[in-house]
């Protein structure tokens, strides 16, 4: 700039000040400043402020000094910085001066300004005179509402000066506590050797979704070279289990030396929740092998995986081992229990549970009523429902939704959807529209699509499902509708995956697409439920049960081919899809 005859004003001058301050370019800052004295630019309160952070900031506290005491016109922010910068460089009795001439003067602190002096008395770690900037920063704030901010460094000091007392009390009166907030409440805790109330606060933190802190915690804790408690060791694995990073959960489990029953059963708990099958029995293995006896949370978890991914043997071997080592059954286990059975094809386990269960909650009704609707045991499903209601047991979402699924009718569906005491939610609307596809109805499929379409705009399943409803009545011009809304609000269909557990003539009309009967013919030969089935006969033994899971909803065609190669094979062939 002036290399070119620009003048360089006392706008421009503050900025260049923090670029030196952010690249810690003393020299060059010297040189600026000798300009500005130069031209006459030093008057500005400006400009002499942002000189003082760029010392401050290049730890050039004594020239930092020189420009503010010979500053003529000081405003807060002259103040705040110097007190600042004092403390920053452990030169608490000079920034102790400053605050009682800044009194003196009767100069009102701001927000800032306060942050800077409670630091200082932190350092200072004398109870008395933390209390006393304590009522002078209620005296100073504005409605005498602490900010946030002030509130985190008031936190801070008391704990510094170990006063827990006083860190609670502000903590816990925050209405809105921010990552630096639980971070300072830990640290003070970590001081004080109150390690137990670190395993509390991560269970509140875990609670109120803060994963971040968990891991800023957890490095907090390894650079510093704490030894890690059992309990905190617990929180994070369950922290990291939570947010789907099994690795590090792995990595703080495995660094446990003396594991208890809760820590492992977290860590199963996580490998469950993620699906990892063969990870989460051989922690489960190892865990009896060393002696540990399993507690419900872990059999749950295990159970719930099993339902999950359709493994009927395994979940039959878990039941097996809970009745043999007589573990305790509550309510939630004989629900998780009725619900792997109904969603592993074995209806009449799940009956047998049901029947013999001595306290049955809304969620064991539930998983009743939704397995005998997934069988297509519509009456028996009803029924259930009315013998329900004879209990007293409130229904809810849950429910109704199961209650859609074994109507017979979609008339009758449609209008229990309307008589429901509860506003119905896309999952309400997503199976009546799953019914309108499989019995041909575009038009109550056209009405239950824009429900789902108002509360979920960008799933899309129901905008897919909606399009292979106009297809099959071929509405061409209505998919293409439907698929080019889909194209400008950047949906994607999501590609079809199938697992299985270790004469036939196509049906065309499930391939939505307008091309000829030859070619839709080769288009079905690839559905990836085919490709698994003709795996599972090939690797499995002859005769034996093949199950197999579909992430999306399975075709006609493939439901056909299905029940025909179970017939020629003599094989039990169990297919779910994400209905």
């Amino acid at each position: 700039m002036r290399n070119v005859d620009h003048y360089v004003d006392n706008f421009t001058i503050p900025s260049i000040f923090r670029a030196c301050a952010q690249c810690s370019l003393v020299p060059l800052g010297k040189e600026v400043h000798g300009y500005v004295l130069k031209n006459g630019l030093d008057k500005d309160v400006f400009v002499r402020n942002a000189l003082i952070q760029m010392y401050s900031e290049c730890e050039s506290v004594v020239l930092a000094r020189l420009v503010f005491d010979h500053m003529d016109g000081r405003d807060v922010v002259s103040w705040s910085t110097m007190i600042r910068s004092c403390v920053r460089n452990r030169l608490l009795g000079e920034a102790l001066e400053l605050v009682r001439e800044m009194h003196y003067l009767g100069m009102k602190p701001s927000e800032i300004a306060m942050n800077s002096m409670i630091n200082l008395f932190a350092n200072l770690r004398h109870l008395i005179l933390e209390k006393v900037m304590h009522c002078y920063v209620m005296r100073n704030s504005n409605n005498k509402k602490v900010g946030v901010h002030s509130d985190t460094s008031l936190i801070d000091m008391y704990a510094k000066c170990g006063n827990l007392t006083y860190v609670e009390r502000l903590f816990n009166g925050l209405t809105h506590k921010t990552v630096v907030s639980w971070t300072v409440m830990i640290e003070g805790y970590i001081r004080s050797r109150k390690l137990g109330e670190v395993a509390k606060l991560f269970e509140e933190m875990r609670d109120q979704s803060a994963v971040k802190l968990g891991k800023l915690l957890h490095s907090y804790l390894l650079r510093n070279r704490f030894v890690v408690s059992l309990p905190s060791a617990t929180a994070l694995v369950d922290t990291y289990g939570k947010c789907g990073d099994l690795r590090k959960a792995r990595g703080v489990f495995d660094g446990v030396k003396d594991k208890d029953v809760m820590i492992w059963s977290v860590m199963i708990s996580a490998y469950a929740h993620a699906s990892y099958t063969n990870q989460a029995c051989s922690l489960f293995v190892r865990m009896t092998e060393e002696g540990l006896r399993p507690n419900k949370v872990t059999m749950v978890s295990l159970i719930s995986l099993c339902a999950e991914v359709g493994a009927l043997d395994l979940g039959k071997r878990l039941h097996l081992y809970i009745n043999q080592q007589g573990l305790e059954v509550d309510t939630i286990l004989e629900t998780t229990l009725v619900d792997m059975y109904a969603k592993c094809d074995d209806i009449d386990g799940a009956h047998r549970l049901f029947i013999e269960a001595t306290d049955r909650d809304i969620c064991m009704w539930n998983a009743m009523i939704t397995g005998f609707a997934l069988h297509g045991c519509g009456n028996e499903a009803l029924k259930l429902f009315e013998e329900m209601e004879r209990h007293g047991v409130e229904p809810n979402n849950i429910t109704f939704i199961a209650v859609l699924h074994a109507a017979r009718k979609l008339e009758e569906a449609y209008e229990l959807i309307k008589s429901m005491p509860i506003h119905p939610n896309s999952v309400v609307w997503g199976a009546f529209l799953v019914a309108c596809k499989l019995y041909k109805n575009p038009n109550l499929g056209e009405l239950a699509a824009k429900h789902l379409l108002e509360l979920e705009p960008q799933n899309r399943g129901y905008n897919v499902l909606m399009s292979n409803i106009y297809a099959a009545s071929n509405r061409w011009d209505d998919v293409a509708s439907v698929r080019m809304a889909m194209q400008d609000s950047g949906i994607k269909k999501q590609l079809g995956l199938s697992s299985i557990e270790a004469g036939y003539c196509p049906d065309t009309s499930v391939v939505l697409q307008n091309i000829d009967d030859e070619e839709k013919e080769t288009a079905l030969n690839y559905h990836s439920e085919k490709l698994a089935m003709a795996f599972g006969l090939i690797s499995t033994a002859a005769g034996s049960p093949m199950r197999l899971i579909k992430n999306l909803r399975v075709c006609d065609d493939c439901h056909a081919a299905t029940k025909l190669q179970s017939k020629i094979y003599g094989r039990i062939i169990v297919v779910r899809d994400r209905n």
